[in-house]
C-alpha cells in the first residue's frame, strides 16, 4: 500500500521502485534489448502498486503510454493497464487526456487501435522458442 507510513515498508517500496526504473532505463540504453508490451505493462504496475495517485504519477503514466506509443507497442493490455494508472486524483488533465484518447479511439470505424501504435507488436513478442528474453 503507497500509503503504509512503517519504515520497512517505506524501504522496501522505495526499492522497488529504484530496480524497477533502473531495469527499465538499462533496457532503454541497451541495443541487445527491446522493449516490448510487458515491459510497460509491468511499469503501470509498479506506478499502481508503489506510488500514491498524485501528478507525479500522472505524470509517469502519461511518459509511459507516450513512450509505448512511439515505440510503437500499445495494444489492448497496455491501454488497460494504462486506464487503471491515471485516475482522476492525478490530476484534471491526465484524466482529460484519457477521456480524449478514448473517445478518437471510439469514434474509429474498426475499433482497433492505431497502426502507428501497434506496428512492433508481433515483432517484440515474447515467444518460448526464443533463447532470450
Amino acid at each position: 500500500d503507497p500509503s503504509d507510513a512503517s519504515d520497512r515498508s517505506r524501504m522496501t517500496r522505495d526499492m522497488c521502485i529504484d530496480a524497477s526504473f533502473q531495469m527499465f532505463d538499462a533496457i532503454l540504453r541497451s541495443d541487445m534489448a527491446g522493449r516490448n508490451p510487458a515491459t510497460y505493462i509491468y511499469m503501470f504496475g509498479i506506478l499502481q502498486k508503489c506510488f500514491p495517485p498524485s501528478r507525479s504519477r500522472g505524470n509517469i503514466a502519461y511518459g509511459l503510454f507516450v513512450k509505448a506509443r512511439e515505440e510503437q507497442v500499445v495494444n489492448e493490455a497496455i491501454m488497460e493497464a494504462w486506464k487503471k494508472v491515471m485516475t482522476a486524483e492525478d490530476g484534471a488533465e491526465f484524466s482529460d487526456y484519457v477521456k480524449d484518447t478514448e473517445e478518437r479511439l471510439a469514434e474509429r470505424q474498426d475499433g482497433a487501435l492505431p497502426w502507428r501504435w501497434t506496428k512492433h507488436n508481433r515483432w517484440r513478442m515474447y515467444r518460448k522458442r526464443d533463447l532470450g528474453y
